[in-house]
């Protein structure tokens, strides 16, 4: 089977999120070959067609030509990680044809699909839930040292100045990482010690050292990858009820179960092919 993968970014084009450690992770894992396009490198309609399945992952940044040439593919497959509402109001023309035409669409959680429902009620063909994919085996807990860490960008909807606000109401002070629209007040902030943005390596190793892990925030939060990988890690975790890896019913089993649901969850994405 042909495979292609479009999304606007690939993993280490730039400091990149969740969604791009996702994609990488999946497309690594699967055993057929898998051709990865950007904004950049779809330069023509045929790159679209010449394959027996298109999986769209977030895809802002692409222009209307490309767009058109998007809808032109008979089996594609969307892998929605965010809200697509949130930025290019001008791509609203194209959603309802894009998704409807999709064989199958992928959401991360139940509240995610929830939430987006809300926006976009349309005919959706399948829906398939699939938490965010992770090499489970490598988070675990370490030696925990006395820190309180805030992990991603550094934007309202994200929460990183309410996480900060919690920081000083309870005198603690919080290393974060990242960048974002929010960068010059988080420098300003006297409960905040700002670290720059860390690669996957170092992420790893800074939840296995990390007590706290700290996210609060303000939009309904697809599933927060990273709030999983740190329970993984063994944080203690300060979270709002904003998150959608917490609307799974397995988010409330015990730490073994929880790790060998994620496992199984992982090991099972590529299944989807049988639907096809």
């Amino acid at each position: 089977m042909k495979i292609t993968w479009v999304a606007d970014n690939t993993f280490g084009e730039m400091p990149t999120g969740g969604a791009e450690a996702t994609n990488r992770l999946l497309i690594d894992s699967c055993s057929h070959s898998v051709i990865e396009l950007t904004p950049s490198t779809l330069e023509r309609k045929e790159q679209l067609l010449e394959n027996d399945l298109v999986v769209f992952g977030n895809i802002k940044w692409f222009t209307d030509e490309q767009m058109e040439w998007m809808l032109e593919c008979p089996v594609r497959m969307k892998y929605e990680h965010d809200y697509w509402n949130l930025v290019r109001p001008e791509q609203e023309r194209y959603k309802k044809e894009f998704w409807e035409g999709c064989c199958i669409c992928i959401f991360h959680s139940p509240a995610h699909i929830e939430e987006y429902s809300k926006i976009y009620p349309f005919e959706y063909k399948k829906i398939w839930l699939q938490p965010s994919f992770m090499d489970v085996d490598r988070m675990q807990p370490g030696v925990k040292e006395d820190i309180t860490i805030y992990v991603g960008s550094l934007t309202p909807h994200k929460g990183v100045m309410d996480a900060l606000a919690w920081g000083e109401k309870n005198d603690i002070k919080i290393q974060v990482y990242g960048i974002g629209e929010c960068l010059n007040q988080v420098l300003d902030h006297p409960y905040a010690n700002y670290c720059g943005t860390v690669d996957y390596k170092g992420l790893l190793e800074l939840y296995s050292k990390a007590r706290q892990f700290i996210f609060l925030p303000n939009w309904v939060d697809p599933y927060a990858r990273t709030v999983v990988e740190s329970r993984l890690s063994g944080c203690e975790q300060i979270l709002n009820d904003r998150i959608g890896a917490m609307s799974y019913d397995w988010w409330y089993e015990e730490d073994e179960d929880f790790r060998s649901i994620l496992k199984y969850k992982a090991d099972t994405f590529w299944k989807i092919l049988e639907f096809i």
